[in-house]
């Protein structure tokens, strides 16, 4: 959610900052000052709760967030041969840029890996892997073609921080950003997987992307239009310590 200035003054400011590419705003950084904070119009949601009761303040909002946090689903049941449009890819990033980021450093960095670029990913994805001493060569055939297996390989990166605690942090909101691209795109019908692993630490896989080398590859996500439904794997009550 965003908020509505109240005041001319204000409205002018913010949409001063603000950029458009076809239709769609990105941010930029809008700074109100502390003293006219309070004029800024909070939704009901967004006030403070008086009563501690859960229920007392569910709202519809909530209620379809909950819904699509419950059904987003990690699936690998995609169909290869049907394109996703790069604007949903491009609005997928932007809804990154918003999880939260102290400082606001915006440590993010993607990379669309679309076409032939899959193959490439996976071959240097798998010389990496026998770098590091895989010898199977089954395992290494699978590596090669993994990518193949979506329309679209979503890189994200974490830009280096020389202090580490910035950096740790940093690491954090690219992570948060990356479950913004997994709900959005649960939200636009889309399947999702969040893959990790050995491919993270492969240079030529960072330098294929665009990435610095001492940049964190955080993650690789499959974008594409699932050909099936997952059933939910259920989770675990949270471990909750009240104090």
């Amino acid at each position: 959610m965003g908020f509505e200035p109240t005041t001319p003054a204000l409205q002018t400011r913010c949409s001063s900052q603000l950029s458009y590419v076809p239709g769609i705003p990105v941010r930029h950084h809008c700074a109100i000052p502390a003293a006219n904070r309070h004029m800024i119009a909070l939704p009901p949601y967004h006030r403070p709760m008086t009563d501690a009761s859960p229920t007392a303040h569910t709202t519809p909002e909530f209620a379809a967030f909950s819904a699509l946090a419950v059904s987003r689903r990690t699936s690998l049941r995609i169909d290869p041969d049907r394109p996703v449009d790069p604007s949903l890819v491009a609005e997928l990033c932007r809804m990154a840029t918003w999880a939260p980021n102290h400082h606001l450093t915006e440590p993010w960095r993607f990379a669309v890996v679309t076409g032939e670029n899959r193959a490439e990913l996976g071959a240097r994805a798998a010389a990496y892997q026998a770098e590091m001493g895989e010898t199977v060569e089954a395992r290494l055939h699978k590596t090669r073609g993994k990518y193949l297996r979506a329309p679209i390989s979503l890189a994200v990166a974490c830009v280096v921080h020389p202090d580490p605690v910035t950096h740790a942090e940093d690491r954090d909101a690219v992570a948060a950003g990356i479950q913004n691209i997994l709900l959005g795109a649960a939200a636009l019908g889309l399947a999702s997987y969040w893959g990790s692993g050995l491919v993270t630490q492969a240079p030529q896989v960072k330098a294929l992307c665009g990435f610095g080398p001492d940049d964190a590859l955080i993650g690789i996500i499959y974008l594409g239009w699932p050909t099936s439904h997952m059933a939910s794997p259920g989770r675990s009550e949270p471990q909750i310590r009240w104090m």
